[in-house]
């Protein structure tokens, strides 16, 4: 069974366990979020290691490899037996250039997010990216329902303080060919498909495209597709669309029931996998529209004895770890590639902050493939899945 995640708070800021971010890099991202929030000037001290373990949670170790790393950039300076106290608001060597908004839903941020794991890697490149070009950040949380549309005026939440915001959620917005005057250059990331203008996001119709086609040159012919909650970064029209593009290009019909049944799943629903598998344990592989659903996946596969990928290949939209307590194996499948996506929208607000203009609207990224671990060939002979479930039901005395 996968190891069960964890949460702590920093400052009200959370901290999670997750592949994407190890705990002493969301401590040192907790802490800068303060810093540049004005909560300790340039000479102050900080708490030390125990009193932010204390507070936190968190193992001393954690916290001592944060402030160890914010040691070694330059933010702070550390005195035997008096302290840790803060040295400047960027690496060494960094010269100001003003503020960068970081705009999120508190959705995004809370812990009832599924997806809240993303938002957070998200949040590190654009910091670390910010931060190398000189500019400090400002993390703004709005609610969904708030009025988005001022979001980059001089009369709304972020004022005249920033320089640029980048925006972690999407609303629907068109660019303009020329900024207003009151109006702060603001780029999106991850804009489902370009709703959001101007953005910067991976193309999930060619992910799904790609991991489809990555079952059926593996030589797998019964393929379907998992859905369950629509990613956010995609949409569901989008990824299925991809789906059985490739699928109708190699003379396959798409199972259409399989996708129905998925669509009635909850995120976390075990039951509804479970449910799925024995439904259809005639496939030979299984296209997961998110990670987070392929993680689920495996974590039922393993409790019914479905081997991955000797029974059963799975290749998911995005490709991650198999399970959260061995980074090692990874789940066959596209991976967008974030810093990439941060680098880039930082180009297009450069020229947005000294021209004014927008040159370019929208820049599709293409993921990279992982071939991961979770992709084989189809054994021939009997389903193998059906073969595995019938083995697990006869070990239980089940019929």
């Amino acid at each position: 069974m996968a190891k069960e995640e964890r949460e702590w708070t920093l400052f009200n800021h959370p901290i999670r366990s997750t592949f994407r971010l190890t705990l002493a890099e969301q401590v040192y991202d907790a802490l800068c979020r303060e810093i540049h929030a004005g909560r300790w000037q340039v000479g102050d001290r900080l708490p030390g290691a125990n009193s932010l373990a204390e507070m936190s949670g968190l193992s001393h170790n954690v916290i001592q490899r944060a402030l160890e790393a914010l040691r070694e950039d330059g933010y702070v300076r550390q005195e035997t037996r008096r302290g840790t106290f803060l040295q400047a608001l960027l690496p060494k060597g960094v010269k100001s250039k003003g503020v960068i908004g970081i705009a999120m839903t508190k959705s995004e941020e809370g812990a009832n997010y599924h997806f809240d794991h993303v938002y957070l890697s998200r949040m590190h490149a654009v910091m670390r990216l910010a931060s190398e070009k000189g500019y400090t950040t400002e993390a703004l949380c709005l609610n969904e329902d708030d009025d988005w549309g001022r979001l980059d005026r001089l009369d709304g939440p972020f004022a005249d303080r920033v320089q640029g915001i980048i925006c972690l959620h999407s609303f629907p917005r068109m660019d303009a060919v020329r900024l207003d005057d009151d109006q702060i250059p603001m780029v999106f990331i991850e804009s489902p498909q370009g709703q959001s203008r101007p953005s910067v996001y991976h193309d999930g119709y060619y992910a799904i495209y790609q991991a489809t086609r990555m079952a059926i040159e593996a030589g797998h012919r019964n393929i379907l597709a998992y859905c369950g909650p629509p990613h956010p970064d995609c949409g569901l029209d989008v990824s299925l669309a991809g789906h059985r593009r490739a699928m109708q290009e190699a003379g396959l019909p798409p199972c259409e029931e399989a996708i129905e049944l998925s669509l009635k799943h909850d995120a976390d629903d075990l039951v509804g996998i479970r449910e799925y598998l024995l439904r259809f344990s005639d496939a030979t592989a299984l296209i997961s529209l998110t990670s987070a659903k392929a993680r689920r996946i495996v974590v039922v596969c393993d409790v019914l004895g479905i081997r991955i990928p000797e029974d059963l290949s799975l290749i998911s939209q995005a490709s991650a770890p198999m399970r959260t307590d061995d980074l090692t194996t990874r789940i066959s499948g596209p991976k967008a590639d974030t810093s990439r996506t941060v680098s880039e929208a930082f180009e297009i607000l450069a020229e947005l902050i000294h021209t004014r203009r927008c040159a370019r609207s929208q820049v599709v990224l293409k993921p990279n493939i992982v071939p991961g671990d979770t992709l084989a060939a189809p054994r021939t002979g009997r389903p193998t899945v059906a073969a595995a479930l019938m083995a697990s039901f006869q070990g239980t005395g089940k019929d």
